[in-house]
């Protein structure tokens, strides 16, 4: 069991860390502000549609670990095919249910990260992306005192 418990962390954990960078993955891309329009409402679609999946997997393996629950705790002695009935139900919803939520994680937070990006008042010239709300008028100068050490060899 041990090993097993290990094996799942292990998994999950390996899991989390290729969500990065979805975007380098699927489109090529270092930054998702370099996204095209386009690309940014197929990526929208898409995370919208993940996450419909993932919600139409945690649903119903919530319902079937619940209704296991129930079936589980019968308190007639000749219904012990109802509680092995509640076991099977909860031990095939638990991987539906992991899944699910799973998804829903997932693509939450990349829902959330692509509408920050269409929300962006950056302005996209070539590579380069510039801030429209930060314009300088003229030469920025700062002044900032210290020591310098120098070797010489």
């Amino acid at each position: 069991m041990k090993k097993a418990i290990l094996i799942f962390t292990a998994i999950l954990l390996i899991s989390e860390g290729s969500y990065c960078q979805w975007y380098q993955r699927q489109y090529g891309v270092n930054n998702l502000n370099l996204l095209t329009i386009e690309q940014l409402n197929e990526a929208l679609t898409k995370s919208k549609t993940g996450l419909v999946f993932g919600a139409v997997l945690a649903i119903p393996a919530t319902v079937g670990i619940i209704s296991g629950l129930i079936l589980m705790q019968a308190p007639f002695p000749e219904s012990m095919g109802k509680s092995f009935a509640g076991i099977a139900y909860i031990i095939l919803s638990i991987p539906l249910e992991i899944l699910g939520v799973t998804l829903l994680g997932v693509y939450s937070s990349r829902l959330k990260s692509i509408k920050g990006t269409l929300k962006s008042t950056e302005m996209k010239i070539g590579f380069i992306n510039y801030p429209a709300g930060k314009v300088i008028a003229g030469s920025v100068t700062d002044f900032s005192p210290g020591f310098s050490i120098t070797f010489r060899f």
